[in-house]
Parts: structure tokens; C-alpha cells; sequence
């Protein structure tokens, strides 16, 4: 297995969790418009579930981001031993005191 079918699942993670940021904060940003709204004019039944169905909607969002994060930082630990692996035997290679 090649270094670039990691990097390509990778990067497609961090776009992921880049679009599950936007659709968030634009959620939330429709959420807040509608609560300015409701605390002056109220809010209609019509209203209320489209509220009540964006809540739900950040809520399920907010939950595969953390997945994807989480997938994320395992991507990263893993780099990070595989890095140090690398240093380590690099190291020993061209260490006079090893004997090499």
C-alpha cells in the first residue's frame, strides 16, 4: 500500500469534517435568526418544527463530526508513531556508537 492512498483518504476526512463545519454554522446561524424572530413576532407551528427539525439536524451533525474527528486524530497518532518509528531507525542507521 502506497503514502498516497492514506493522504487521499486523509484529505477526503478533512473536507468532510470542513463541509459538516459549514452546514453547522449555518444551521446555527438559522437557528439564531429564528429565535430573534420568535422573541419579537413568535413563533408558528409551521415555525416551531422547522426549529424543532434544524435542532435535530445540528444535533446528528454535530455527532458524525465528532466521528470523523475522532478518525481524524487516530490518522494523525498513527502518523505521528509511524514518524517517530522512522527517526528511530534512522537514527540507529547513522549512529557511530551502534556500530554501523
Amino acid at each position: 500500500m502506497s503514502n498516497v492512498e492514506p493522504q487521499k483518504g486523509q484529505l477526503a476526512v478533512q473536507l468532510a469534517v470542513q463541509r459538516l463545519k459549514e452546514k453547522i454554522g449555518r444551521l446555527k446561524e438559522q437557528q439564531t435568526a429564528a429565535e430573534k424572530m420568535a422573541a419579537l413576532v413568535g413563533m408558528t407551528n409551521e415555525d416551531s418544527e422547522q426549529y424543532r427539525e434544524r435542532h435535530d439536524r445540528i444535533r446528528k451533525l454535530t455527532r458524525k463530526l465528532a466521528v470523523l474527528e475522532g478518525k481524524q486524530g487516530a490518522h494523525h497518532e498513527q502518523k505521528e508513531k509511524q514518524d517517530i518509528a522512522g527517526q528511530g531507525r534512522k537514527s540507529a542507521q547513522t549512529d557511530p556508537s551502534k556500530g554501523t
